[in-house]
């Protein structure tokens, strides 16, 4: 499932309980994130990365390839987006293999909606500076081209950036 809102960033939830995954989806939602989802890494892998995204919130045990699995396929492959593991079975094994393979946050269910926002915080706020520097780095040919449009229609634009 795919929700488009303005937002501060996609973000990709891989979870295989329904109920978890959908929470996720209307926690993110409400925060002004877009999201996108999957009830497994197999699924995921077959859709491929949505490269607009900005981070995945991964569930650790999934029913076949775990999150942690996933995410080393992901880093392998070169991908750099961040991860928030997120786990119902806390395992000290499993927090180190996590740790390892690199993450913003590892969060035991059931968490605090808080804490998983503010663990995506920093990273909206990266990739909104970076696209922010990129407009500005455009900006002069952005306004040529707005120029050129009013005055070849000599109309009132009103535009939204």
């Amino acid at each position: 499932m795919v929700s488009m809102h303005a937002a501060p960033g996609l973000v990709t939830i891989v979870e295989d309980d329904a109920a978890m995954r959908r929470s996720l989806e209307r926690l993110l939602q409400a925060s002004g994130y877009a999201t996108s989802s999957f009830a497994s890494a197999e699924d995921f892998l077959r859709a491929g990365v949505d490269e607009s995204a900005i981070g995945l919130v991964l569930d650790v045990h999934l029913g076949g390839m775990s999150g942690v699995e996933l995410y080393r396929r992901l880093s392998a492959a070169g991908s750099t987006l961040p991860v928030v593991f997120i786990t119902a079975y806390d395992e000290e094994s499993t927090r180190r293999e996590a740790g390892a393979v690199g993450c913003v946050d590892y969060m035991q269910k059931p968490f605090d909606a808080r804490r998983l926002i503010d663990a995506l915080e920093p990273v909206a706020l990266v990739i909104l500076g970076d696209f922010l520097h990129a407009r500005e780095a455009h900006a002069p040919s952005t306004l040529a081209a707005l120029a050129a449009w009013r005055g070849r229609h000599a109309q009132l634009a009103i535009v939204l950036v």
